[in-house]
């Protein structure tokens, strides 16, 4: 008996600690909501204009049902980094207002060899800034360079795993990874063709219809 009270007790603690750290996230998103994609080129859908990952979003919102008078507003800029994001995010929220923010950031700083401590630094704070302004943050995952990389075997920056243990956002892992390691999916090596945003487009759609 003893010793089934202290494994309850364990096991209570052990829940009690997850809970701690990894916090149910709530996302609001109304019939009139907006989502706004902010980021560097995989935002913007460079590679297959016009159809990019937040048009075919826009696309899959409309026709759910559920989201259809949802806005996804592109704010993307080719060749963005991370500090860049942030300066400029505040203004971004101020005149959108958004319920969801889906962004793409890093791949520019790993490009030009900043320093993995700043672009975390600066990650964060863009996650605090959406975050202060009550939105959900949802973030892509975007592949590390490297000899990988050249030989088109693509994994997601350890950066976003670190990311993810905040507990207060969603990152999408391994998609975009994925879209550039196959010539079928990507227009070059960074970046997908209109089929690779699709699937951007689909996991960030799995995450959005969730949102009450």
């Amino acid at each position: 008996m003893r010793v089934l009270l202290l494994l309850l007790a364990l096991t209570s603690s052990l829940l009690v600690a997850c809970s701690r750290q990894s916090p149910t996230l709530v996302c609001q998103l109304p019939f009139n909501g907006v989502v706004l994609a902010a980021g560097d080129s995989l935002t913007r859908g460079y590679g297959a204009e016009g159809n990019g990952y937040v048009e075919q979003l826009q696309e899959r919102l409309q026709g759910d049902g559920i989201h259809s008078d949802v806005q996804v507003l592109n704010r993307g800029q080719n060749g963005e980094k991370s500090g860049e994001l942030l300066q400029r995010l505040p203004e971004l929220m101020a005149q959108t207002q958004p319920d969801v923010v889906v962004l793409t950031s890093g791949g520019n700083d790993f490009l030009r060899r900043v320093q993995a401590a700043e672009t975390a630094a600066n990650l964060n704070s863009i996650i605090d800034l959406v975050n202060h302004h009550g939105a959900m943050p949802v973030i892509f995952a975007v592949p590390e360079p490297g000899l990988g990389a050249i030989a088109g075997l693509m994994s997601d920056h350890p950066v976003y795993a670190t990311l993810a243990e905040r507990g207060d956002l969603v990152v999408i892992g391994e998609v975009v990874a994925q879209a550039i390691s196959d010539d079928a999916t990507r227009s070059d090596r960074i970046h997908p063709n209109a089929l690779g945003y699709s699937h951007m487009a689909t996991s960030a759609f799995e995450v959005l219809s969730q949102c009450q």
